[in-house]
């Protein structure tokens, strides 16, 4: 089975190591590079998309869920971002 909106791997089926609990879901990252991408995408204030070849979803940011983007959860995001940053580093 393939997972692509889940906190699991695609290949095996398992659980991501990087995941918490956030805002009612589950805050998940596939690498600390994501973690970070996605804590910078969430801090920026102004978020300017470009559409390139009339795409509006080929971007990486267009296809993160509604919540994590929402200005009302940004607190709780970055909070279970750090958390992710955290645990990666414990693994270490």
């Amino acid at each position: 089975m393939y997972y692509l909106s889940e906190p699991r791997d695609p290949v095996s089926g398992l659980d991501l190591w990087l995941q918490t609990p956030c805002c009612g879901q589950v805050l998940w990252a596939w690498n600390i590079e994501h973690v970070l991408w996605m804590q910078k995408y969430v801090q920026a204030k102004l978020r300017a998309r470009r559409w390139i070849g009339g795409w509006r979803n080929n971007s990486l940011q267009s296809r993160l869920p509604k919540w994590i983007t929402s200005a009302k959860n940004r607190e709780g995001v970055l909070k279970g971002l750090d958390k992710l940053i955290e645990r990666d580093l414990k693994s270490h």
